[in-house]
């Protein structure tokens, strides 16, 4: 079926096959997020809800619930990303979990040095030899 209907435009179905695509890579790396970000996308991608239906049932406004998603799925198509599992053979196990906590899941330095116990100053080490490694661009959050 390589022939297009006349009165139909051929760049409609190239669109939507990058939508197709991008959802495709949404649902295999959803495994990598934490729960309750896996069950919303879930609910917006696999259970077709909308923002206000997703808003609903977890009492949250609908701003909140759009704000949440697209920072989800930014971070799941991020360049970011495709970086930390193309190096998972060359980083340890403990860098590559950092890595997935502040990459992938969003969480900041500070919330990882908690996490890891361990300084702030040895976590933004630990990322900023990863982003030198990898030429992965991150951001600093503090907070």
């Amino acid at each position: 079926m390589s022939k297009f209907h006349q009165n139909l435009d051929p760049r409609i179905f190239c669109a939507s096959r990058d939508v197709r695509n991008r959802l495709e890579t949404y649902r295999s790396r959803l495994e990598f997020l934490n729960e309750p970000d896996r069950i919303l996308v879930k609910m917006f991608l696999d259970n077709a809800n909308s923002y206000r239906q997703i808003s609903k049932l977890l009492g949250v406004s609908v701003s909140t619930v759009s704000r949440r998603i697209e920072k989800i799925t930014n971070r799941l198509s991020s360049e970011n990303f495709s970086d930390v599992l193309r190096s998972r053979d060359s980083l340890a196990a403990v860098h590559l979990e950092l890595a997935k906590d502040y990459f992938v899941r969003g969480l900041t330095i500070r919330a990882l040095s908690d996490k890891y116990k361990t300084s702030f100053y040895r976590i933004w080490k630990i990322l900023r030899d990863i982003k030198k490694r990898k030429h992965v661009k991150f951001t600093e959050r503090r907070y």
